[in-house]
């Protein structure tokens, strides 16, 4: 009896227990998935290229508006009408402005009788010098109100300050204005700007190293479709919230289609940069390349099918800095891990980090 009862707990104690191991041996290690920093190597003319999206602005712009208020009496411009400097944009009705001159005037006349009589009775002591200051006070108060009064009337038309085109008209005619009120947007288009925010590091570049980057405003694919730009100014207090630089840049109005201020166009920034020798066809930041046992130049470079490493073996040319030129061993398109090469193994997994910049290794440590 006691044997069939050891029997008994053995037959079942004996399944748990196999169960158990068979259960642990399908739990199988997670496999270590290394991050790793990469970089899609590009050739020269690619890498050294940049497009922004920029827009189009006037050379200088204004908004017109009268210096007094007043009921329209005259506006002859539409919007899209070309004017030139000095013609007149708009006037207000000028009787109310008559009459305070006219009043003026009278006023003037009699401060100046009054003064210029003055004047000659101070010498022969008829008159107070008191007086006489008080006298010529009065005359001088006038001919300030005086010269108010027709500066005022002058106000009352209101002339392009340059030659341009007329962007925007806010008001209809006979409306009351007040001062100061714009009532008209005069844009000067015979130059164009264009507006272009720019990451840190390519703003860095443009100033830096004498690199002197070619700029164009394209349009179109056509080669009268790009246009040269130059930098007229830019700002030195990047953007709160995108991290950028507004760039101004100046271009030539096109002639064979119509570019107006507001329009979009693509900038594209091309670095000049010679440091690449004659055969090279790539460029990379030393800490890309190691030696394998031969002490032969190899990179990782990244499968994206099934984001294991592989190494490759590549030619080098020269070192320039914290970068060297690769002659060949690589293609177009191909991802290189840039950091922590020392510990990778052939075919280990990996996770990507966030591009570094491509363009210029120098700029990725």
């Amino acid at each position: 009896m006691r044997k069939f009862v050891k029997f008994s707990i053995a037959a079942v104690v004996l399944p748990l227990l196999i169960s158990g191991c068979s259960k642990e041996e399908k739990v199988a290690a997670p496999e270590a998935v290394r991050p790793v920093k990469t970089l899609v190597v590009s050739s020269p003319e690619t890498a050294n290229v940049r497009v922004f999206p920029g827009v189009i602005d006037a050379n200088q712009k204004v908004d017109l508006s009268f210096r007094v208020a007043g009921k329209l009496k005259t506006l002859p411009v539409r919007e899209g009408d070309r004017v030139e400097k000095g013609q007149v944009i708009a006037t207000l009705a000028p009787t109310d402005f008559e009459i305070v001159q006219r009043d003026r005037q009278a006023r003037y006349q009699e401060a100046k009788a009054n003064f210029e009589r003055a004047a000659q009775l101070l010498p022969q002591g008829h008159i107070s010098k008191a007086d006489y200051d008080r006298l010529e006070s009065t005359y001088k108060s006038a001919d300030a109100a005086l010269a108010e009064a027709r500066q005022d009337l002058a106000y009352t038309t209101l002339k392009a300050p340059f030659s341009g085109r007329i962007a925007l008209r806010m008001v209809q005619n006979f409306e009351e204005v007040q001062a100061k009120q714009a009532i008209i947007e005069l844009q000067d288009t015979s130059a164009l700007e264009v507006k272009v925010d720019i990451p840190e590091s390519d703003v860095r570049r443009m100033r830096e190293n004498g690199e002197r980057p070619s700029l164009r405003a394209i349009f179109g694919p056509g080669e009268d479709q790009k246009f040269a730009l130059k930098v007229k100014e830019y700002a030195t207090v990047a953007d709160a919230k995108t991290q950028t630089f507004r760039v101004t840049l100046a271009m030539e109005t096109p002639t064979t289609f119509t570019v107006l201020p507001g329009m979009t166009t693509s900038v594209e920034m091309r670095m000049r940069r010679g440091s690449m020798s004659g055969d090279a066809r790539f460029k990379l930041p030393l800490s890309a390349v190691r030696g394998d046992i031969k002490l032969s130049p190899q990179v990782w470079v990244v499968n994206p099918d099934d984001m294991t490493v592989a190494s490759q073996t590549i030619e080098v040319g020269s070192m320039s800095g914290t970068s060297i030129d690769v002659v060949g061993g690589l293609n177009e398109g191909d991802r290189v891990v840039v950091a922590g090469v020392a510990f990778l193994d052939e075919g280990q997994k990996v996770r990507l980090l966030p591009d570094v910049e491509q363009a210029d290794p120098d700029l990725t440590n």
